[in-house]
C-alpha cells in the first residue's frame, strides 16, 4: 500500500501522512473548517462498527478497478488503518470537541486502545496509524506508556529501511521523518539523513517530479501519485532546508 494511502468512503477522500494524516492545510491555518467537519462526522458515525473501528475499505471496492490492497471479505472487520489516524486528526481540533462523548466515537477510541494495549504495528501504515494517536490521545499517562512501546518496535532493524538506494515498497528514513521534529528523528542519525536527502535530490526525474514505488491500476493513477509525492519530497527538502 503506498504512502499517503488515500481512504475513499462515499465519496470523502482521507489522506494518510507521516505519523498519521495529511493535517497541514489544518496546522498552517490553525482551524478546522466547521460545515467539512460535520459533514465528516456525520459519516464516520454512520460507519463505525458496532464494537468500535473502521474498516479498512468496503466489499463494494471489488466492483470497480482498484489497487491490488483495496480488497475486502466482509464490511465487519475493524482495522487501525485508518481509525487511529482519523481519531489523532479529530483530537487535535477544537471545533466540535463534544464529539468526544459520543457513543460512535468513545467505541473507536476504545477499539484503538484495544489494539495498542495487545497488538503491535504490522508495518508502516499500522505504524503511522498508532503514532498519530498516542501523539495526541488526550490521556497522556496511558499514551506515553504506549508510545514507549511503539518506539522499541521502531527501533527494531528493519522497522526503518536504512539503505538510501533500497528497492521495491519500502519506507525509509524520510518517510518515517519527513520534517526534523517528525516523532521518528530521533530514531536516525544526520548521516543518515543527509545520505537520504542527497538521495532523494539525485531521484528527482527529468519532468521536475518524483517517482512512486508501488503498483498502480494504470498511467493516469500513476500520474496522479506522482503528483502528490512530488509536492511530499518538496515539503520535506524545505523542512531540512535543502531549497
Amino acid at each position: 500500500m503506498p504512502d499517503g494511502t488515500v481512504i475513499e468512503r462515499g465519496g470523502k477522500n482521507l489522506t494518510e501522512n507521516e505519523g498519521g494524516w495529511n493535517d497541514g492545510k489544518q496546522r498552517k491555518i490553525g482551524c478546522f473548517a466547521p460545515d467539512v467537519l460535520d459533514g465528516i462526522i456525520r459519516y464516520l458515525r454512520g460507519i463505525t462498527l458496532p464494537d468500535g473501528g473502521l474498516p479498512f475499505v468496503f466489499k463494494s471496492a471489488g466492483e470497480y478497478t482498484h489497487a491490488p490492497w483495496w480488497r475486502a471479505e466482509r464490511d465487519d472487520v475493524p482495522s487501525i488503518n485508518p481509525t487511529g489516524s482519523i481519531l489523532g486528526l479529530l483530537y487535535k481540533q477544537r471545533v466540535r470537541t463534544e464529539i468526544f462523548a459520543e457513543e460512535w466515537f468513545v467505541k473507536n477510541e476504545a477499539y484503538v486502545w484495544r489494539v495498542v494495549e495487545r497488538e503491535e504495528p504490522a508495518g508502516y501504515h499500522d505504524g503511522v496509524n498508532w503514532l498519530m494517536f498516542l501523539l495526541h490521545a488526550p490521556d497522556r499517562n496511558r499514551a506515553e506508556r504506549h508510545l514507549s512501546k511503539f518506539d522499541a518496535w521502531l527501533g527494531r532493524p528493519g522497522t526503518i529501511e536504512r539503505n538510501p538506494d533500497a528497492e521495491g515498497y519500502v519506507h525509509k528514513v524520510l518517510d518515517w521523518a519527513p520534517r526534523p521534529d517528525s516523532h521518528a528523528a530521533k530514531f536516525v542519525t544526520e548521516s543518515e539523513v543527509r545520505e537520504h536527502l542527497e538521495t532523494l535530490v539525485r531521484l528527482q526525474r527529468e519532468d521536475g517530479g518524483w517517482p512512486i514505488h508501488w503498483q498502480t491500476v494504470s498511467p493516469g493513477a500513476e500520474l496522479a501519485w506522482r503528483g502528490w509525492i512530488t509536492v511530499e519530497r518538496l515539503k520535506t527538502l524545505r523542512a531540512y532546508g535543502v531549497i
